[in-house]
């Protein structure tokens, strides 16, 4: 069996991103914010007060006026551990990032360095599906809607009506169901 190549997102599979925001947000805001109450992917639904108050989008407000709180979250749980068992199986392992430009980029450069976490191939892009695969472990209701590759959601309460084919708690959680059945994963024709 050839190795697959396993599409694999950063923010929210790899980095706790999610729990930064709700950080920040808490501490500017003093509120009480937690993941599991993100319900909508947009920062804008999910973290109203920003808009509110400062008269600015929360995208804004979080990944320009803060990107280093945002993009130097740690690791999810076993996340890194997880991206080691699939290269140490043979498996390809391209991590994919919408960060094409600026901070973010820099940021996420900086964190797969701080954390040892090694990849076949890196792309930073808004066209995830243009990148070939057979898998793809992402968090992101559009980039799980687009391409053929195989999907594998990581949930969160504003993902639940995502239609993928499987859906996990962690990049640990999809990692253990590759490997225990890579041949179920194999989508690609080459």
């Amino acid at each position: 069996m050839r190795p697959l190549r396993i599409k694999v997102d950063v923010d929210g599979v790899l980095r706790d991103t999610f729990e930064a925001l709700c950080k920040l947000y808490n501490k500017e805001f003093s509120e009480s914010m937690t993941v599991e109450k993100i319900t909508d992917y947009d920062v804008d639904v999910s973290f109203p007060k920003i808009r509110k108050v400062l008269g600015m989008s929360a995208a804004d407000w979080f990944f320009k006026g803060h990107p280093k709180d945002c993009f130097s979250a740690r690791p999810i749980r076993r996340s890194p551990e997880a991206i080691r068992a699939l290269r140490e199986a043979g498996h390809q392992v391209l991590i994919c990032s919408h960060q094409p430009t600026g901070p973010g980029r820099e940021y996420t450069l900086e964190f797969l360095k701080a954390y040892d976490i090694h990849y076949d191939e890196l792309h930073f892009t808004y066209q995830k599906h243009f990148v070939i695969s057979d898998v793809l472990i992402d968090d992101s209701p559009g980039f799980l809607s687009l391409g053929d590759d195989i999907k594998i959601c990581v949930g969160y309460e504003f993902n639940k009506e995502v239609n993928a084919d499987y859906r996990v708690k962690n990049l640990w959680e999809a990692s253990q169901m590759i490997l225990k059945n890579p041949e179920k994963f194999m989508k690609l024709n080459i």
